[in-house]
């Protein structure tokens, strides 16, 4: 999981800290709600990491079978 969550690592932060400064400047929100929002988005990284490297493993898995092995 760890290996997909670093290759999207730079990418999800940068666009994590323009939401957040698109938040705070543009929309005026508070800081509270701000970082719930940034806890939300980084929680759903995560998740979605964890699925990717799921899939992918499933993916590899089948791969490597034989078309018509059960």
């Amino acid at each position: 999981m760890w290996e997909q969550y670093k290759k999207t690592f730079v990418i999800m932060h940068l666009f994590f800290v323009g939401f957040v400064l698109a938040a705070y400047f543009a929309i005026h929100l508070p800081w509270e709600v701000i970082v719930v929002m940034l806890l939300v988005m980084e929680a759903g990284t995560v998740m979605g990491a964890w699925w990717g490297a799921r899939l992918k493993r499933s993916v590899d898995k089948n791969r490597n079978r034989l078309p018509l092995e059960r």
